[in-house]
């Protein structure tokens, strides 16, 4: 990142920004820590980055500026108590075990920095806040409840943007290497009852999660820009073996998706460790690639196209889509003639996720060669009985039991994509005529009212990562720098 910061007085969007991200609340309980102050008084501002600085010379008032500028959050007077609620009076002990995640800049009324804290994850899973000046005193346990929910905003992303990745790391499954990242959704027997089973006579036990002992693979398609959003596929192997398939290549370059999978998480590894696994996977691969969240999509085979089915319908506020190869399953009880295969393979999600699951598209790949076809063919027909309408069975007459072909493949997750795929034409159409208008009326393009500046951020959120966007927030840069 570029930039440092310094005393300029206080730029207009701290005073009329961040109300909509962040309720003030209620007048503060307990006073802030001491770290949490400024000469002994409560900080005007503040702005959460990724590190020790952030790019000044970028406008903080779009998502796409901040996560450019490597900001995660920020809070101006109305807000900022919000952030100061999270201090409680307990001290951060100094041999405990934590990662820096966040750098807190407390900022006074002129913009200039009076203190800033770093922001460390603990090793039980709490959070804690420690002045960066050696002589600060100790830093401070952070409400984890309260604080939380402030991460949970934050953008996973922390790549950057200067440059693409190296060119022969594109195109083919390699090994990630760690450390990976745990996901937000644990499958613990809680969320296993509500989001899973519910009232079925299923046995809940936690996932053993060590990620130090997993292995991930991904792969990137050809044209990977971190500038530009890329889309993402989770693969569930049947397999102890989680390296991307290669049949996969030419749709993941195409549609411009990067895919991740693990090791060891096939047919004989327990349900629960093979889908906290999918999780930690999402997490992994958002942390380390620009990833658009309205295009996340899971595949697998066999028992994995069952995983695929599973997750994304009561998952469905994570993923967006799914390929089911020759393996399907649903929450249907099939009549008796089934026999063991009878069972409904998880609970009816309740009314929103259903209607989201609704809505999202399914893809089903096999032939009548393959001894899960019946059944796939009757889960389906279930399913959209039941309202999913947005389900194909792309159904080969030569397929058995084995990974489709390229072209077949393509075409299921081509299909899956669709919609995403025109909305972001729709999208980059709309930021290229709003930029094209702003042009247009101006001699000199660089912003120079805030009315201007209005119309550039309006172009920037229309679009956001497009060729228009990017060359809105270079105009709102060059203008900041005047």
């Amino acid at each position: 990142m570029s930039g440092c910061v310094n005393s300029r007085p206080w730029p207009a969007w701290a005073e009329a920004f961040v109300a909509t991200l962040f309720a003030t609340g209620a007048a503060l309980g307990a006073p802030p820590a001491a770290a949490f102050r400024i000469d002994g008084h409560r900080p005007d501002a503040a702005v959460i980055a990724i590190g020790d600085s952030w790019d000044t010379s970028l406008p903080l008032t779009t998502p796409m500026g901040r996560m450019a500028a490597g900001v995660l959050g920020t809070y101006d007077r109305r807000s900022i108590g919000k952030l100061l609620r999270c201090a409680t009076r307990v001290t951060l002990p100094p041999d405990a075990g934590s990662r820096r995640v966040a750098v807190i800049h407390l900022l006074t009324r002129e913009g200039a920095v009076g203190g800033r804290l770093e922001v460390v994850h603990l090793a039980d899973g709490s959070w804690g806040a420690r002045a960066m000046e050696r002589d600060a005193g100790d830093g401070v346990l952070l409400d984890r409840k309260l604080f939380g929910a402030i991460v949970a905003l934050w953008p996973m992303y922390r790549g950057g943007f200067e440059a693409p990745p190296e060119p022969d790391s594109l195109g083919r499954s390699m090994t990630l290497q760690p450390p990976y990242v745990a996901g937000s959704v644990t499958l613990d027997p809680d969320v296993q009852k509500h989001r899973l089973y519910r009232q079925m006579p299923i046995h809940r036990v936690a996932p053993d999660r060590v990620l130090d002992s997993e292995t991930m693979h991904v792969r990137l398609p050809e044209g990977y820009d971190p500038r530009r959003r890329a889309g993402l596929v989770v693969w569930s192997s049947p397999s102890p073996r989680g390296e991307i398939p290669g049949v996969f290549g030419p749709a993941l370059d195409e549609l411009n998706l990067v895919c991740i999978g693990s090791d060891n998480t096939g047919n004989d590894r327990e349900v629960p460790e093979k889908f906290q696994m999918v999780f930690d996977a999402v997490a992994t691969a958002r942390a380390r690639y620009h990833i658009d969240l309205r295009r996340i999509y899971i595949t697998g085979m066999s028992g994995g196209g069952k995983v695929s089915s599973i997750l994304a319908v009561c998952f469905a506020d994570v993923f967006s889509g799914a390929v089911s190869i020759v393996g399907f399953g649903c929450y249907s009880t099939l009549d008796d003639s089934w026999g063991a295969h009878r069972s409904p393979y998880y609970a009816k999600p309740r009314s929103r996720l259903l209607q989201l699951a609704r809505e999202h598209r399914m893809a089903l790949m096999g032939g009548p060669p393959d001894f899960n076809y019946r059944e796939m063919s009757e889960r389906v027909a279930r399913l959209q009985a039941d309202g999913f309408t947005n389900i194909r069975f792309f159904s080969y007459p030569d397929m058995a039991h084995v990974m489709p072909t390229a072209t077949r493949f393509a075409d299921a997750l081509r299909w899956i994509d669709e919609p995403s795929q025109q909305a972001r034409i729709d999208e980059t159409a709309r930021a290229a005529s709003l930029l094209t208008a702003y042009r247009v009326t101006r001699d000199d393009p660089a912003p120079r009212t805030s009315a201007d500046r209005d119309a550039l951020a309006e172009v920037i959120e229309a679009g956001p990562w497009t060729d228009a966007a990017w060359s809105a927030l270079e105009l709102l840069r060059v203008a900041d720098d005047r």
